[in-house]
């Protein structure tokens, strides 16, 4: 592996989002606890280019707080088997929802005709409408996460969409039908994303994500068709290992 130093973050006010000094120290401790994917652009479609295995924040002259991190990055020749076990891993943050929580990056909150009908979206969910999602995406990608919580792989089983209800059910596919057909998304790459975790019967929890790139109208219908037959699949697969 060949080792880098980066910095990931600073305080201040960087396009109108104001990050203290506070957040960057954090974001230290959360860094040193465990390791960081390293990926490009924050495009999930693309595998991990290497991983941040620790951080240090530095404090410069007018008291800007930088995040420096030190990266592994990964080689061809690596040899995972053989990497030294230092009790850190990738953590898993899975969080439990109701029925489905919706986060989009900055293109569905400065979209004026998106705008309106993202809000909606996180309406009809069970998250918290104030609670801000920013995400540095190479533009011009934008990115939708539908979050769907913690399943049991006997839950996937019993159905993708169940906790959500017939009614609701409807009522989010009919609502992304009409964020992603506007003129203004078709003008850029765009990302939904479902995700989800699932308890194996090993005790592990496994997070799965499921993307779509710039869906239709026909591949929205059949994307909910086809997830959760697809998961039943890959839960097993997944949750067996």
């Amino acid at each position: 592996m060949r080792k880098v130093k980066m910095v990931m973050a600073r305080s201040g006010v960087i396009d109108q989002v104001l990050t203290p000094p506070e957040v960057i120290v954090e974001s230290a401790k959360q860094y040193n606890q465990e390791y960081i994917p390293l990926t490009i652009g924050h495009d999930i479609r693309k595998p991990p280019i290497g991983r941040v295995v620790s951080a240090e924040v530095v404090v410069l002259d007018d008291g800007t707080h930088l995040l420096q991190g030190e990266a592994e990055i990964f080689e061809a020749s690596d040899n995972f088997n053989l990497l030294a076990k230092n009790g850190k891993s990738v953590k898993i943050h899975a969080e439990e929802v109701d029925n489905f929580q919706a986060f989009g990056n900055q293109a569905f909150e400065e979209d004026e005709d998106v705008a309106p009908l993202y809000q909606e979206l996180r309406k009809l969910g069970s998250g918290d409408i104030d609670r801000e999602y920013r995400e540095d995406s190479v533009d011009p990608i934008s990115l939708l996460i539908i979050g769907l919580g913690v399943f049991t792989l006997q839950g996937i089983a019993n159905g993708f969409f169940s906790k959500l209800g017939e009614d609701l059910y409807e009522k989010l596919k009919l609502k992304l039908k009409k964020i992603f057909e506007k003129k203004s998304f078709k003008q850029k790459e765009n990302l939904l994303q479902f995700q989800l975790f699932i308890n194996s019967n090993t005790g592990r929890t496994i997070e799965v994500n499921v993307v779509t790139t710039n869906p239709s109208q026909n591949d929205l219908d059949g994307f909910f068709d086809f997830v959760p037959n697809m998961l039943v699949v890959a839960g097993v697969s997944l949750a067996t290992h």
